[in-house]
């Protein structure tokens, strides 16, 4: 009976939660981006990404970090969520969110949360088109006084998570973005989701990573 169980045990799908080893609040005004308990995305005049590499002063986004080492060899990749919390009682409705959702998008370029600066986004930036996009997310629900979980799907494309986890090494980084506009909405309509300061663990980003 033991090798038909530890058959059972190796072919069973291997689940991986993931904290961030960094994340930063790429804004040109952030006052403690490194270090902030949240992180906030925003867009301007309808983008997400800078036209330009460095300009991004009018909107603001989010960059995280993951170590890979536990992730199994020889799997393969067949569920990828991103899970973040944003603050309660946003300035934005259920229904802007949905129109302007979270962006998940491949950041190649590495960074460091203990010296990052504004000035390296010329350098370190995710790319602006929309099929680079692995997935998006909104809050399904915003109830009064409480926090709003956002999931994000990463596997739902049109960019290819998987391919891109197999090429990142032992690293993985991610930027979120969103087209979200608080100039036409309002200052406090932004995502402001928990970072991984934050002492509540259970309102920390997390990545849940599938394996078979």
């Amino acid at each position: 009976m033991a090798l038909p169980l530890l058959a059972f045990l190796l072919l069973a799908p291997q689940t991986i939660q993931l904290t961030p080893t960094d994340d930063v609040w790429v804004y040109g005004n952030a006052s403690d981006p490194a270090h902030d308990v949240n992180l906030r995305i925003w867009g301007s005049e309808g983008l997400a990404t800078p036209k330009e590499a460095g300009g991004a002063d009018q909107l603001s986004m989010a960059y995280l970090k993951w170590d890979l080492s536990t992730v199994p060899a020889g799997k393969k990749l067949t569920k990828a969520t991103l899970v973040v919390t944003n603050i309660p009682n946003p300035g934005y409705t259920v229904d802007q969110a949905t129109a302007t959702p979270l962006e998940a998008r491949p950041l190649v370029a590495d960074f460091d949360e203990k010296t990052w600066e504004f000035g390296l986004v010329s350098k370190v930036a995710p790319a602006g088109g929309k099929t680079e996009i692995f997935g998006t997310g909104a809050p399904k629900t915003l109830p009064k006084d409480q926090t709003a979980p956002i999931e994000i799907d990463l596997m739902k494309g049109p960019g290819d998570f998987p391919a891109f986890v197999k090429s990142s090494g032992k690293q993985l980084r991610l930027a979120l973005t969103s087209t979200l506009d608080m100039a036409s909405l309002g200052r406090s309509a932004i995502y402001k989701i928990y970072s991984r300061e934050e002492k509540d663990e259970t309102l920390r980003p997390r990545l849940v990573l599938v394996f078979e």
